[in-house]
Parts: structure tokens; C-alpha cells; sequence
């Protein structure tokens, strides 16, 4: 058939592609059947294996219920585990919106792109963070042995690979470059410019920044939230919008790079993204601890993971660009 690669030349680049995870015998034991629809799309390997994790997670969610009616757990496994139980089935719901976000496109594109991938990465990003809500809930060492394993055992490893093995979070198959794929239609701007790159990255973040604000706004006035709760939503309002200020003088700093202040502009821009960063970082420490609803807690680091990551994105090419004007003769 036209357009078809051969299955061989399709295995391999699941392979190639499944390097990248933690398991990649296991990567590419799941995903190989799936090799005459993947080909060589990059799309079409992050669906195959978000499918994968998305019947995994419906699993582990079936078998984390079946613990709540064990005999012989505690009051706190006990907790913990309804609490997973409600973890494990926004995964299942994130996970199938990002299936169905994902078949959607290759219909789309320009700034309708962009749009659609940050929606998948938010909900993937959002599972990961639930998953990592319900083994948390384990950690203490109170916490009975066997109940610990059997549940960590089956929530980590449905995700063997959605991690990458320096532990960023979704190398294979398309959804680290999510980064890429929200700049690429600024490429005929940017062109080869670090400046224009690191300045396009900035206001990307910014957009990012900003829309979160917006729903840590909403969600700090939610009904019934518990007077902790409600403390540290206003707190992460706060930080939130400090990070957009820092942000947009970060931005303005940047349209003035150049001449002979410019280490010093750039020592400034990178101050504020680094203070950015970590008013994000701030503002997910406030959920920390089992007190927290898990549900608030899940929405709230699933927006600010995705802000803190592009933050994070962003410093990275912002210091690209200072080194390589620092040292150019």
C-alpha cells in the first residue's frame, strides 16, 4: 500500500523510540503489535502508547479497588487507599480525554495546534501527578508492607513508558516535544536566532502563566474548601501572578537586550525566570501532605507543572543565549 514502510523499518523505530523509557524490552513488548498503525508517526506512537497506559491505568484502578475491601487494613491504609481509588480515576478520565485530544490532531494546525497539545499535555501531566498522589499516600512507614507494594507495584508501573530515565516526564513518542511543537510556528520568525528564540520561549511561558492564574483564581473560590486548603490556594494565587510580573519584565528586558549593559540585562532576566520558577515551586509545596484534597491538589499541580516545566524550558534557552553572546569575539 502507498505510503506504508516496512514492518520492519516500523519495529524499528518503536524500538529506537522505546529507548528513551526506563524499560525498553517492555516498551517495546506493548507497542510492537501496534507497529503497521504507528509506521514512523510520532502522533501515532504517543496514541498506541497512551492506549497502552490508558488500559493499565483502567487495571491498576480495578485492583486499587478491590484493596479497599481487603481485611485487616488500617484506618490510615484504608483512607489512603479511597483516596487512590479517586487518583486512579481521573487518571483513567485524563488519559482518554488525551487519547481523543491526540486523534484530533492531525486535522489542525498553527495556533489550533498548539492548543490541542497543551490540553494533552496538561491531562497526561495530570495523570502522572495522580499517580504520584496515591503512592504518596503510602509513604509513610506505618503503612503495612504488603498494601505499600501491591499498590505501588501497580500504579508505577502501568507508566513504564511515559518517563523518560532522567525522570522529566514523557520523552517517548511526541510529548517532550510538545516544547518544540508549541514554537514551531514561530519558526519563520525565530529562524536561527537564539534572541528571538529565547524571547519567543518567554511568551509562550507567559500565555501559559497566565491562563493558569486565571484557574487558580477560580479555584481558590471554590465551595468547601477547608481553611488550609483555601490558605494555601490564595498563597499560590499570589505566587502565580508574581511569576507573570516576573515574567513580563522578563519579556521587556529582553525587547532591550544588547550594547554594552547586556550582561547585566541578562543576569536580570534570569533572576526574575529563576524567581518565576520558584514561585512555582512554591506554590506546589503549599499541597504538600496527605491533609490536602487530592482532587484540588491534583488540578492545581497538573496546571503548574506544565507552567513550571516551560518555565524551566525557557531559562535554559535564555542562558543559551547570554553564553553564546558572552563569548562570541
Amino acid at each position: 500500500m502507498f505510503g506504508m514502510v516496512e514492518p520492519a523499518v516500523a519495529t524499528d523505530f518503536i524500538e529506537t523510540s522505546c529507548q528513551a523509557t526506563h524499560y525498553p524490552s517492555l516498551c517495546v513488548e506493548c507497542l510492537s503489535s501496534y507497529a503497521s498503525t504507528i509506521q514512523q508517526s510520532d502522533q501515532q506512537l504517543a496514541q498506541a502508547a497512551l492506549s497502552v497506559s490508558l488500559a493499565r491505568a483502567r487495571s491498576a484502578a480495578t485492583f486499587v479497588s478491590s484493596m479497599a475491601k481487603a481485611s485487616g487494613i488500617k484506618p490510615t491504609e484504608s483512607q489512603a487507599v479511597q483516596d487512590c481509588i479517586v487518583n486512579m480515576g481521573d487518571t483513567v478520565n485524563q488519559l482518554r480525554r488525551s487519547i481523543q485530544e491526540i486523534g484530533n490532531m492531525g486535522k489542525v494546525a498553527g495556533q489550533d495546534f498548539v492548543w490541542h497539545v497543551n490540553n494533552v499535555q496538561t491531562w497526561v501531566s495530570a495523570a502522572l501527578t495522580d499517580d504520584n498522589t496515591c503512592t504518596d499516600g503510602f509513604a509513610s512507614l506505618a503503612m503495612d508492607g504488603n498494601v505499600k507494594t501491591a499498590i505501588n507495584n501497580r500504579v508505577i508501573n502501568k507508566f513504564f513508558f511515559i518517563n523518560d530515565k532522567k525522570g522529566r516526564g514523557l520523552k517517548l513518542c511526541f510529548l517532550l516535544e510538545i516544547w518544540v511543537s508549541s514554537l514551531s510556528i514561530y519558526a519563520n520568525k525565530i529562524q536561527t536566532s537564539p534572541r528571538l528564540l529565547a524571547s519567543t520561549a518567554l511568551n509562550v511561558t507567559l500565555s501559559a502563566t497566565r491562563s493558569s492564574s486565571v484557574i487558580m483564581k477560580k479555584l481558590s473560590k471554590s465551595q468547601g474548601l477547608s481553611p488550609r486548603e483555601a490558605a494555601a490556594m490564595l498563597d499560590c494565587v499570589e505566587e502565580i501572578g508574581n511569576s507573570v510580573d516576573e515574567l513580563k519584565r522578563s519579556i521587556e528586558e529582553m525587547n532591550y537586550s544588547g550594547g554594552p549593559n547586556f550582561e547585566l540585562q541578562m543576569s536580570d532576566i534570569q533572576t526574575w525566570v529563576s524567581a518565576a520558577l520558584t514561585d512555582d515551586d512554591t506554590c506546589m509545596d503549599g499541597f504538600a501532605g496527605n491533609a490536602m484534597n487530592g482532587k484540588i491538589k491534583s488540578t492545581v499541580r497538573s496546571y503548574i507543572v506544565k507552567v513550571a516545566h516551560l518555565t524551566s524550558n525557557a531559562l535554559a534557552l535564555i542562558n543559551n543565549y547570554a553564553g553564546k553572546q558572552t563569548t562570541t569575539p
